[in-house]
């Protein structure tokens, strides 16, 4: 592999995670907790409301508005392209 296409490459996912990490920033921070609970952290719904002290339901809206605002966000951004190849990424693997 060409040094500089892995250069390129590196440089193109560190642009992605940070539009991601913009649009996980601007969620309220109680959106932003479950995101982080179940999508980044792998935590189930159950798990998640126990720890806020909040309804599994409650879990599953925030989370559910979270990823609604943040493919918005992310197809609002110039480089949507690339961006939206990530949110999918996102979507698939931390499920």
């Amino acid at each position: 592999d060409d040094p500089v296409e892995q250069i390129n490459e590196m440089d193109q996912i560190e642009a992605q995670w940070g539009i991601l990490e913009s649009a996980i920033n601007q969620l309220s921070p109680q959106k932003r907790k479950v995101f982080e609970l179940c999508k980044l952290n792998g935590k189930s719904y159950e798990k998640a409301a126990v720890e806020l002290g909040i309804s599994r339901y409650t879990v599953g809206e925030y989370l559910q508005d979270a990823m609604a605002f943040i493919r918005e966000y992310v197809r609002n951004q110039p480089s949507h392209t690339s961006s939206v190849i990530a949110l999918i990424v996102l979507e698939i693997f931390l499920r």
